[in-house]
């Protein structure tokens, strides 16, 4: 009776899917935002030292890239896996993308330095390239999971799930601004900074353990 707009035995269910969606947009959000901070910032100071125009071009093919992801790829992984397998490969997917960042001085560090901008320019970019696949995913996902709980209309779980997201995506900017710039302070290097946030992907992946198999 307490969660009568949840389905009887569903309400474990449902609030596991709102925690994904908190620890997803919390990190999606604080990486995508950090993410240009750190393409230029000089390569002294711990990061990549990109030009304004070249962050600008590099997210511009993303953006017609994500978009031709959305249209070509995002159904096809739902009906292949089920809303539940594609919010685990959404997961998975948000916890690679920091990875790839933090792998960044180690590629730099065995490359020639000629090609340590092009490296950088294509993990920054396959980044990207994940955490739209990611939110192509969940969003889709989250919605799907969340109605299948409701007992009745879906316009109240919808909400729930909206606020879990809202608040995820108000902190993870706060959350990823501060420490981006506490670990350059203290580290010199944004490599550990990227590892919490691929961490937390982690757990998030730990806790979609915990759903039951799909269908509900």
């Amino acid at each position: 009776e307490k969660f009568t707009y949840v389905a009887s035995g569903r309400a474990g269910a449902f609030w596991l899917v709102q925690l994904h969606c908190f620890l997803f947009c919390f990190t999606v959000v604080g990486l995508s935002d950090v993410l240009p901070v750190f393409l230029a910032t000089p390569v002294h100071h711990g990061g990549l030292g990109f030009s304004s125009s070249s962050i600008g071009m590099l997210q511009t093919v993303v953006g017609v890239t994500s978009i031709l992801v959305a249209l070509l790829l995002t159904y096809r992984v739902i009906d292949a896996f089920g809303p539940v397998g594609a919010m685990r490969v959404g997961l998975v997917s948000i916890a690679l993308a920091p990875l790839l960042l933090a792998a960044t001085p180690a590629a730099a560090a065995l490359l020639p330095t000629t090609a340590v901008a092009r490296a950088g320019a294509l993990l920054a970019a396959c980044s990207y390239m994940l955490c739209s696949v990611s939110r192509n995913l969940i969003y889709t996902a989250s919605l799907t999971l969340s109605k299948a709980c409701a007992s009745g209309p879906p316009g109240v779980v919808f909400g729930i799930n909206q606020q879990a997201c809202f608040l995820g995506a108000m902190l993870g900017p706060i959350g990823a601004g501060l420490g981006y710039t506490a670990f350059l302070a203290c580290l010199g290097s944004a490599t550990y900074f990227f590892t919490v946030l691929a961490a937390l992907g982690g757990i998030a992946i730990l806790v979609h353990l915990r759903l039951p198999p799909w269908p509900w």
